[in-house]
């Protein structure tokens, strides 16, 4: 039995999640004026249109950009997630929230001001251009994308590696230690394999 409590997330999760999905589908298997409804017809010529060649680089293009953001992710992320797991418990929290407060706005003004600092009249080409030097082109590019993704993705990555590495029992990590493992040993035997 559903309590009265849970009704406006539930009609939440019905207009803005199932209602948009059925329309992705309605749309994905119909062609026709997307001003006049009757005329839709059911139609599999989307997904001929998807598996042409541009389309088809686009999706690889979009994947591989992905595996490379989230692989940069990864190298940066690790690290910092380590450093502040290693910290004391309240120069840990100062730490996190850090990295929380730029996920409390929005993830579009985030990119927007990305475009404001590397557009051609932003302010890196801006300092460039002042120091004499030719502005560059800094925007539109596979490099601005991943810059983007990064940034926006760094938390994500970051946030649940630190709580993993938080929770692993530091009586393992004494173990290691009095068994003769070093640091680096103790990291790639240990540590990494629980993260």
């Amino acid at each position: 039995m559903i309590k009265k409590a849970a009704y406006p997330y539930l009609a939440w999760i019905l207009i803005f999640t199932i209602v948009p999905l059925f329309l992705v589908l309605y749309f994905a298997f119909t062609i026709g004026d997307s001003q006049n409804f009757s005329t839709f017809s059911f139609s599999l010529d989307n997904f001929m249109k998807f598996f042409t060649p541009i389309y088809m680089s686009v999706l690889v293009k979009s994947i591989n950009l992905a595996l490379i953001s989230t692989i940069l992710c990864l190298i940066i992320g690790y690290p910092i997630a380590y450093i502040i797991s290693r910290e004391k418990p309240s120069k840990r929290n100062t730490m996190i929230l850090m990295f929380v407060i730029p996920m409390w706005m929005n993830f579009l003004l985030r990119t927007y001001a990305w475009m404001t600092l590397l557009g051609r009249n932003g302010l890196i080409n801006t300092i460039i251009t002042k120091l004499g030097f030719s502005a560059l082109d800094l925007m539109f590019n596979d490099t601005a994308v991943l810059l983007g993704m990064v940034y926006n993705f760094l938390p994500f990555m970051v946030l649940p590696i630190y709580s993993v590495l938080t929770k692993i029992d530091k009586g393992l990590l004494e173990a290691s230690e009095d068994l003769g493992a070093n640091i680096m040993t103790t990291f790639k035997k240990v540590i990494f394999p629980l993260s």
